[in-house]
């Protein structure tokens, strides 16, 4: 499998990124882009130049994050192929439900989504398409995208949202802030979920733990495969 690696970051300057290039070798491509439209534009916009670059495993994350250990970007890939799960979100400090051993590479399962850092191989976006920039404020366009990853399929299942385990020792950032769910704009974001989706996302059911592992399991055998 071709390795070539971009990252995208959001608001990040010209010179931080030229800087980011000498720290990370392994990193082929970075682009950046500042959030002068949303932050949903933002992210399809690096995702179309790290596509058209020839990346094959795409890392978007926020300005904030810092990253504390440089081979965090091969550990996601080697987790990805040997789970099967080319999808993985960075859980932070959210609750962790369960974990398991991939032939040494753990994977976490957190019951929260969190957008601060998440890896994709390029077939995800192939499959699933781009983020949906209707949800123009971008406080539920990852959670969209989340669902519609599980609805193809290609992911666990919702409320077991995978990440390397011990992913903290990678990677720090701090907390996000919690929506606000007498906000307008999340309303308005919401109400667009439902109409797209047939229900308001908080309302959506979590996956019994049976199901999930069942899941798990087509998904190792469907899609891990050596790098």
């Amino acid at each position: 499998m071709n390795k070539k690696i971009g990252i995208g970051i959001i608001n990040v300057t010209g010179d931080d990124v030229a800087a980011l290039c000498d720290s990370f070798p392994i990193v082929e491509s970075i682009y950046n882009e500042s959030i002068d439209k949303s932050t949903t534009w933002t992210k399809n916009s690096v995702i179309y130049k790290l596509i058209n670059d020839g990346c094959d495993h795409i890392f978007l994350m926020d300005d904030t994050v810092k990253i504390k250990d440089k081979t965090v970007f091969d550990k996601y890939i080697e987790t990805a192929s040997k789970s099967g799960i080319w999808y993985l979100n960075y859980s932070g400090d959210y609750k962790i439900r369960n974990s398991i051993d991939y032939d040494g590479c753990g994977v976490s399962f957190s019951d929260t989504i969190n957008k601060q850092f998440c890896y994709y191989y390029k077939g995800i976006f192939k499959n699933v398409g781009f983020f949906d920039e209707r949800y123009s404020h971008g406080l539920l366009e990852q959670i969209d995208y989340t669902y519609r990853v599980c609805k193809k399929g290609l992911c666990p299942p919702w409320g077991w949202f995978a990440d390397i385990e011990n992913s903290n020792n990678y990677i720090h950032a701090n907390p996000p802030e919690k929506l606000d769910t007498d906000e307008q704009m999340y309303w308005m974001e919401n109400q667009w979920f439902k109409h797209r989706n047939g229900q308001f996302y908080h309302l959506i059911p979590d996956t019994k733990e049976d199901e999930a592992m069942k899941v798990l399991e087509e998904l190792k055998e469907k899609y891990a495969k050596d790098i």
